[in-house]
């Protein structure tokens, strides 16, 4: 039996624990709701340790480990927002004679009485003004400017720390950050901050059917199209460091991948390997290695074999095979464990939206299946209209979906503008 130790110890089990094994299958066909699967998950699954300083340059889309706040105010003194004059109130309906140009980023300057300062936008307001008048609405002749009468005090001025004073909370430990955030750091002198380290998952594509996208056909086997679909979703976010490999269908194969990612990863995702046929060996591989399931399976339609196991050194989430039911999956069951792995919760997926189409079925599992918006209603609600002709492993639909629609687990029966759920395609993409 080839392998590293571990591999070895595990692959080693007596009679009694293979039995265990087929216990813990029987229990496995009872799936969870969707609707429970978020707190089975942040119940089971802790944030990674490790920080990372990262140059704000580059620290989008990475998660804050801690509280940042300001050390400095912003802005950082009193400045003009527009291009004008800047006077002082008992100056009102005077013509004043100007006193020079204050750019941004010269110092500041003084004004007497009877003086007005021209000023750009972002400039120090001079000391003795305390409002700055748009320069299209003063008069100016032969250096002399005559500013508009009833301008408020402090008008068009930002004042010291109006923004942000010292010791504000800028951006909250981990919020992943954004554009935003990056700009109000920026701002306020945070050159490099310090963030949860990347995610390092592993990528295991089972079946003996499997060839690499780039290949020679090949008769009555498949192209892996799961493995380039997550990594195309994982690879969204800079802070994941991805590893890749594809087994037969073999559990020693499989437990043998398992163990060794498991020594190095976060989480290892699987696909294929699922269900409870005789070639489905990624639950047995999870035993062997002394985990234990959280998730057994999801009342979801499709994906409904779906597991989340707690192994010794690792997480692993076990997908279907069919490549929209791993999509599915990925959705319900990836994202709300990436964001628990990074100490964070996910942006609730799902918005309203209402059904452009009747449907009869069989309730019990919530379903999930591309949809167009086909309009909106008159509160702003999408109309969905499904897209295809449903089923597990098809994928053109998918490609001309504007997202899924989601239909609740108890509903037999769906009439056209009967509320429903709407997971947008953008948000879908984005794996938190």
């Amino acid at each position: 039996m080839s392998g590293p130790p571990f591999f070895k110890r595990c692959c080693a089990m007596s009679e009694m624990n293979t039995l265990s094994c087929l216990n813990d299958y029987s229990g496995s066909r009872h799936p969870i709701p969707v609707a429970a699967v978020a707190d089975i998950i942040r119940n089971v699954v802790t944030p990674v340790d490790g920080i990372v300083l990262r140059d704000l340059d580059h620290a989008a889309g990475w998660t804050l480990a801690g509280n940042l706040r300001a050390n400095e105010p912003f802005p950082p003194f009193d400045q003009s927002a527009v291009d004008g004059y800047a006077f002082h109130r008992r100056e009102f309906g005077a013509a004043l004679r100007i006193a020079g140009l204050t750019r941004a980023g010269e110092p500041r300057r003084w004004i007497a009485e009877g003086e007005a300062l021209h000023v750009m936008t972002g400039a120090p307001v001079p000391r003795g003004a305390d409002r700055v008048a748009m320069q299209e609405r003063c008069t100016v002749e032969d250096g002399v400017v005559t500013p508009p009468c009833l301008l408020p005090s402090g008008t068009n001025i930002r004042r010291r720390g109006e923004d942000v004073g010292i010791g504000d909370l800028l951006v909250p430990a981990l919020k992943r950050l954004d554009a935003r955030h990056i700009a109000i750091l920026a701002a306020a002198g945070h050159g490099r901050v310090s963030c949860i380290r990347a995610l390092r998952i592993g990528l295991i594509a089972t079946g003996d059917e499997l060839v690499v996208a780039a290949a020679e056909p090949v008769p009555f086997r498949v192209r892996d199209s799961n493995t380039p679909m997550l990594t195309a979703l994982l690879s969204a976010a800079p802070d994941i460091e991805l590893e890749i490999v594809r087994c037969r269908d073999s559990v020693d194969e499989i437990t043998e991948s398992i163990a060794e990612m498991s020594e190095t990863c976060d989480l290892v995702i699987t696909t294929g390997g699922m269900s409870f046929g005789v070639e489905d060996h990624v639950r047995s591989a999870c035993l062997r290695l002394g985990g234990r399931f959280a998730l057994h399976a999801v009342a979801m339609k499709p994906g409904k074999p779906v597991g989340l196991a707690i192994l010794p050194n690792c997480i692993l989430l076990g997908l279907p095979g069919n490549p929209f039911a791993a999509f599915a999956t990925f959705l319900v069951v990836g994202r709300e464990v990436l964001a628990c792995l990074r100490g964070r919760r996910p942006d609730h997926l799902s918005r309203p939206a209402i059904a452009d189409f009747e449907i009869a079925r069989r309730p019990g599992r919530s379903e999930f299946f591309p949809v167009g918006v086909s309009g909106y209603d008159h509160t702003g609600l999408p109309k969905l209209r499904r897209l295809g002709k449903g089923g597990s492993a098809r994928l053109m639909p998918l490609t001309l979906a504007d997202g899924l629609g989601c239909i609740a687990a108890e509903t037999p029966i769906v009439s056209k503008n009967d509320p429903i759920e709407f997971i947008d395609m953008r948000q879908a993409f984005d794996v938190q």
